[in-house]
């Protein structure tokens, strides 16, 4: 089938979204990093009606974002909701630092983790989200204390090519896989 010709938009960015993460916790609310240096939250709630879509009768209402997070001045690439705790939010930035905010005060970030000497590529939380791991382009994997914030508690070889590599945990287990 043929998607309707207008249809409704999140608009906030001033340059291209790079990731998005929907919230484990409430599935009206989505969060979007961009190019621009921000990350957005946006809530989908009862108000957006989507009952004639597609239809002539159907008039689109566009998104407007609920919240906006001046994460960094270079991009923000990607962006992830705890698993566990309901407001906490992780974002890569442009400047080789993750940022944690907690989205009930979400002025500054509550921790930061640091030690990247390239781009972050990719990271993940842990089942119960106390640990935090990260691939980077410098081809290392980091694991983070997600609660204590600053430097890495482990750090190891990651994949030897120059290919985006991907981390996820293994379910509950204390292990992650990458690929590359």
């Amino acid at each position: 089938p043929k998607l309707p010709d207008v249809i409704p938009l999140a608009r906030g960015h001033t340059a291209p979204v790079l990731d998005t993460s929907w919230s484990p916790h409430d599935d009206r609310v989505v969060a979007s990093a961009g190019e621009d240096g921000h990350i957005l939250i946006w809530q989908v709630d009862s108000s957006y009606s989507f009952d004639d879509w597609g239809s002539d009768k159907f008039v689109p209402r566009d998104f407007d974002p609920v919240l906006r997070i001046g994460a960094s001045s270079r991009r923000v690439g990607q962006v992830l909701f705890h698993p566990t705790a309901q407001h906490v939010l992780a974002g890569a930035t442009g400047d080789h630092t993750l940022k944690l905010y907690d989205l009930s005060s979400p002025s500054s970030s509550q921790l930061t983790l640091t030690g990247f000497t390239d781009a972050i590529q990719s990271f993940s939380f842990s089942f119960s989200g106390a640990l935090l791991a990260t691939t980077c382009r410098d081809r290392k994997l980091r694991v983070f204390d997600a609660r204590a914030g600053g430097e890495a508690v482990r750090v190891g070889d990651g994949h030897a090519g120059i290919k985006s590599s991907r981390v996820v945990w293994m379910g509950d287990q204390d292990r992650v896989a990458t690929t590359g």
